[in-house]
């Protein structure tokens, strides 16, 4: 909660969301009709553009997609951990780490409420 909204905290994801909605509805731009370059995180941007498409823009669905990557950068760690010959508990521990690292990216952004 931000000032009494649940939102994120910075531009950066307004401009990921408008992107991402774009594309869901056949757009390439963030500000007009016609394809155009500014993403600095394009993998997100697609995933959000398609889980747009699928289940709609809004934020129960950034923050579904937000969690689940979260969880799914955490296990990678662990069993890169494990791979590189980290003993279970301290990979344990690098994964929970990240986990409560908490949020990185976000912003708000009216027009996914």
């Amino acid at each position: 909660m931000i000032a009494g909204s649940a939102s994120f905290p910075l531009d950066d994801s307004w401009i990921h969301l408008h992107f991402a909605r774009n594309l869901a509805e056949g757009a390439g731009s963030c500000t007009t009709r016609r394809p155009g370059g500014g993403l600095t995180a394009p993998l997100w941007t697609l995933l959000l553009a398609a889980g747009a498409r699928v289940a709609g823009a809004s934020l129960v669905m950034v923050k579904t997609l937000g969690v689940a990557g979260a969880l799914a950068a955490a296990l990678v760690l662990r069993r890169a951990a494990l791979a590189w010959g980290a003993s279970p508990p301290a990979a344990l521990v690098a994964a929970i780490a990240l986990l409560w690292s908490g949020r990185s990216r976000g912003a708000r952004c009216r027009a996914w409420r």
